[in-house]
C-alpha cells in the first residue's frame, strides 16, 4: 500500500513538473519566453513547447490578431481656422511581438497609446485641408479618402517604431461641427441654396417669358395667315356670287329686279307696319303691277 502511494505521488509530481515545463501556442498567438525577465525566444508556430518550470522561465501569450478601437473624440481647426470635432477608429495587430511586450506590456496599454498618436497625428494633418474640402456637397466627392490614407501611415510608422505595432487601417468615425458653430454654418448653407434657388426660378422665368414671345408670336402669324386665307376665299366666294347674280340678271331681268325688291320688302315691313306710297312708286307699281294687268287683260 505505501508501495502505491509513492508510486502515485511521483506520478502526480511528474505530470506536475511537464506541466510546468510544457505549453502551447494557439494559432492566433505568439509566445514570448522569458528567462528571469530576459528574453529568450518568441515562438509563433502553433504546438506544443516546452521551457524550465517556473520561476526560471515565463511564457508571455500575445494575440496577434487584428485588434480595432475607437478614439477620444477630439477638436481642431482646419487649415481655414473652422473647427471640427474628429473622432476614428483604427485596426490594428502585433507586428514586432517582444517589442511590444517590452514596451506597453497589454492590448489595453496599446490602445491608450496608439489613440494618443492617432490623435496627434489627427490634429497635425487636419491643418493642411480646409473644411471645405472634407464636408462638401460636390459630386467630385472630398479629400477624406487622402486624409485617412495619410493618416494610416503616418501612425503606422510611429506606431511600429515605438510599439512594434502595424496599423492596417485608419478612418474616419465622426466628422462633425461643435454646436456652437453648426448653426450658424447651416444658416449659411440654408442661405447659398435660397440664392441658388432664387436664380435658378429667374432662369426659368427668363426662359418662360421667351417661350411666351415665341408662342404668342407663332400665334399671331397664324391667325394673320388665316385671316388672309379667310379673305381671298371670302372674295372668292363674292365673285363667284356676283357672277352668279350676274348671270341671274341677264337671264331674266325682270324677275330678278322683282326677287331683290321681295329682299327689300321683307327687311322694311313688319308687323303693324303701314306704308303710304305713291302710284307712282316702284315699290306701289311692284305690289300691285300683277293686279293691273290682270284687269287690263279681262278688258
Amino acid at each position: 500500500m505505501r508501495v502505491f502511494i509513492a508510486i502515485t505521488v511521483i506520478v502526480v509530481l511528474i505530470a506536475a513538473f511537464c506541466g510546468l515545463c510544457m505549453f502551447t501556442v494557439g494559432p492566433s498567438e505568439v509566445v514570448i519566453v522569458t528567462q528571469f525577465g530576459r528574453h529568450i525566444r518568441t515562438v509563433e508556430k502553433p504546438g506544443l513547447e516546452f521551457k524550465y518550470p517556473p520561476p526560471v522561465q515565463t511564457i508571455n501569450r500575445l494575440d496577434k490578431r487584428l485588434h480595432v478601437f475607437r478614439t477620444k473624440v477630439i477638436q481642431q481647426l482646419t487649415a481655414d481656422k473652422k473647427s471640427l470635432l474628429l473622432q476614428s477608429y483604427c485596426c490594428w495587430h502585433i507586428k514586432n511581438a517582444l517589442k511590444f511586450l517590452q514596451s506597453v506590456g497589454s492590448i489595453d496599454n496599446a490602445n491608450a497609446r496608439l489613440g494618443d498618436i492617432v490623435n496627434s497625428e489627427m490634429g497635425a494633418l487636419l491643418g493642411n485641408y480646409q473644411m471645405a474640402d472634407l464636408i462638401t456637397l460636390k459630386k467630385t466627392g472630398t479629400a477624406l479618402p487622402d486624409f485617412e490614407k495619410k493618416l494610416t501611415e503616418n501612425s503606422s510608422l510611429r506606431a511600429l517604431d515605438l510599439f512594434g505595432i502595424e496599423m492596417s487601417k485608419i478612418g474616419v468615425r465622426q466628422l462633425s461641427l461643435p454646436a456652437a458653430n453648426a448653426r450658424a454654418v447651416f444658416n449659411r448653407m440654408k442661405a447659398e441654396r435660397s440664392r441658388d434657388a432664387a436664380k435658378y426660378r429667374a432662369e426659368g422665368e427668363e426662359l418662360a417669358s421667351a417661350i411666351q414671345a415665341k408662342a404668342d408670336r407663332e400665334k399671331a402669324e397664324i391667325l394673320a395667315k388665316a385671316f388672309k386665307e379667310a379673305e381671298v376665299i371670302k372674295g372668292q366666294g363674292d365673285a363667284e356670287a356676283a357672277r352668279i347674280y350676274a348671270e341671274a340678271f341677264n337671264a331674266d331681268i325682270d324677275f330678278f329686279n322683282f326677287l331683290k325688291s321681295l329682299e327689300v320688302y321683307k327687311k322694311v315691313l313688319g308687323a303693324n307696319t303701314y306704308l303710304v306710297l305713291s302710284s307712282e312708286s316702284e315699290l306701289f307699281r311692284q305690289f300691285f303691277s300683277g293686279e293691273i294687268e290682270g284687269k287690263e287683260g279681262a278688258k
